[in-house]
């Protein structure tokens, strides 16, 4: 296996070192303390080097640095880092030099390689069903204002987010106060609790793309001033039932869910985050929030429950629930051990980087337990109210005017979407057709190979690698089908080395492997495009008459 190698320090020794496998064309990222490079510039590094090469010179902080390590990775390159895995190469004297900062670097490059691990094998299970739902919500997409319209709208004013982490019971009845002198976000999963309260939050976030939600919903009728915002592959029975009360919300990185945004009234980007507290967390952003103060966001164990009691997500826990890969314990905000899971440990490393890349925001930890959110501001939720919810607002009189507004704005609105729908669609019956064909190709050419006719294979290889390279007549087609294929594209990149220099027999291997990676990654490919292209078409007859 190729590894990505991570180079920790590179003086004089650590850049030779990047230099010569570099050269080797392996992929190297470089950390380094010395502010060589300006931030944001990493592409200046690739001039000094031959061969793939990044370096991130983030100084002492290394804000800039992660994100940008973790933008490339969440890219085409984390296929890369996930199909070949990361290596770390430590420069000595410069980790005797600055340990801290070199170990705070690793730390920070592992945490960035589990955020692209966790997003992408999300992506491999459920894909199908993302774009599913992300078809079936559009038509009510169209008609729905986008949080677009709330963007800054409260800018200054304090928010409060309401996750279902177990130390949300301590303290519940607290929120009632702050009802009407904040804005009040909810997660979907503690709607129950509130309503039990008798407390209605001004925003509901929902993004989980299971039926499993609607039990979150049961009772949401009578709710009178609360609006739902959802992404677009949530599940669509949660738009169906809150029609009428929606902002939607567009996701960025997500192919078809850009696509299909081009074709409509802006909504308004928000990265979705790796669970519904972080999308709150993120809207509450969006929306100019601040101080933003959180509550129930536990991010681990520190009783005998999984989330709050009385909620759909809640379940007992006992030393059986975890095995021993992941158990595991983290900082509580007393400065003591707590449990805590893989999951939740990532969840809790997301959220120190997005408070990281917002530091003009002010962070409350207002839990009252749970695990220490690094970046945030540790208060009881009692002194957080009295100190910061303290003026009284009209809030849902303004939600509702905005909403109202936009939603009339957008039965005026001229769309034009047929001709790109159509477009796409006949670009997905050309794709399936060409793959068709070099299916049958790499299927003769896989014969020949067994026949043992390697001068053939060698002869002809450049052919078979143009042959190979077809897609780039379909890069359209293939951003909007990528996270269909992700399982393909990690497959894909994975690096295998071959060298015609060598005999047959040390070649055989590493060409099956090429033919056959190539044959599952077609034949995936084919199947995805064949899918998508019944979804656009069964899409383009509903808007027919829109």
């Amino acid at each position: 296996m190729k590894s990505v190698f991570l180079v920790v320090g590179s003086g004089v020794g650590g850049a030779t070192v990047a230099k010569e496998l570099a050269n080797r064309g392996r992929d190297v990222i470089i950390v380094e303390k010395g502010k060589y490079h300006k931030l944001g510039t990493e592409r200046r590094a690739l001039g000094f080097y031959s061969g793939s090469l990044w370096s991130l010179c983030a100084g002492e902080k290394s804000v800039e640095g992660t994100e940008l390590l973790r933008t490339i990775m969440v890219g085409g390159s984390s296929m890369v880092t996930l199909a070949n895995g990361v290596r770390a190469l430590i420069h000595q004297p410069s980790m005797e030099i600055h340990r801290n900062y070199y170990l705070n670097c690793i730390k920070t490059i592992g945490d960035a390689y589990n955020w692209s691990r966790v997003n992408t094998v999300t992506q491999i299970r459920k894909g199908e069903v993302f774009s599913d739902n992300t078809i079936e919500n559009f038509p009510i997409r169209i008609k729905s204002p986008g949080i677009i319209v709330l963007r800054n709208i409260f800018k200054g004013l304090p928010g409060i987010i309401v996750a279902t982490g177990p130390s949300l019971m301590k303290n519940l009845n607290l929120l009632k106060a702050a009802r009407g002198k904040c804005v009040m976000i909810a997660c979907d999963s503690s709607l129950k609790l509130l309503k039990e309260e008798g407390i209605e939050p001004d925003l509901i976030i929902s993004i989980d793309f299971t039926e499993n939600t609607l039990e979150d919903f049961e009772g949401a009728d009578n709710l009178k001033n609360a609006y739902l915002v959802v992404d677009p592959e949530v599940y669509p029975e949660v738009c169906k039932k809150y029609s009428g009360r929606l902002f939607f919300i567009d996701l960025p990185e997500k192919p078809l869910c850009e696509w299909l945004s081009h074709l409509t009234a802006d909504k308004g980007r928000i990265e979705k985050g790796l669970s519904v507290s972080h999308t709150a967390f993120l809207t509450a952003i969006y929306m100019g929030l601040n101080p933003i103060i959180l509550t129930g966001q536990d991010l681990s164990f520190p009783g005998n429950e999984t989330h709050a009691r009385g909620t759909s997500l809640g379940f007992p826990i006992n030393k059986s629930s975890f095995n021993d890969d992941n158990r595991m314990f983290v900082k509580n905000i007393f400065g003591y051990p707590v449990r805590t899971n893989k999951s939740l440990l990532v969840f809790l490393h997301h959220y120190r980087e997005i408070i990281n890349r917002h530091q003009e925001t002010t962070v409350i930890d207002a839990t009252e337990g749970g695990a220490m959110i690094e970046g945030a501001k540790i208060l009881s939720l009692k002194d957080a109210i009295l100190s910061y919810c303290i003026q009284k607002k009209d809030i849902s009189s303004v939600i509702k005017h905005l909403y109202e507004q936009e939603a009339k704005k957008l039965l005026n609105y001229n769309y034009n979407f047929m001709p790109s729908l159509i477009k796409r669609i006949t670009g997905l019956e050309k794709l399936k057709n060409v793959l068709a064909v070099n299916l049958d190709f790499l299927k003769k050419t896989e014969k020949m190979f067994e026949k043992n006719n390697y001068a053939y294979v060698k002869k002809n290889w450049p052919i078979i690698e143009k042959q190979l390279n077809f897609l780039k007549d379909f890069k359209e087609e293939i951003f909007l089908l990528r996270d269909n294929i992700t399982e393909a594209l990690v497959m894909q990149a994975k690096r295998i080395p071959l060298d015609f220099n060598k005999n047959f027999d040390d070649n055989r291997k590493n060409i099956e492997e090429i033919i056959e990676r190539n044959k599952k990654f077609f034949e995936i490919l084919n199947e995805a495009s064949k899918k998508m292209y019944i979804r656009l078409e069964k899409l383009a007859k509903k808007l027919e008459n829109i």
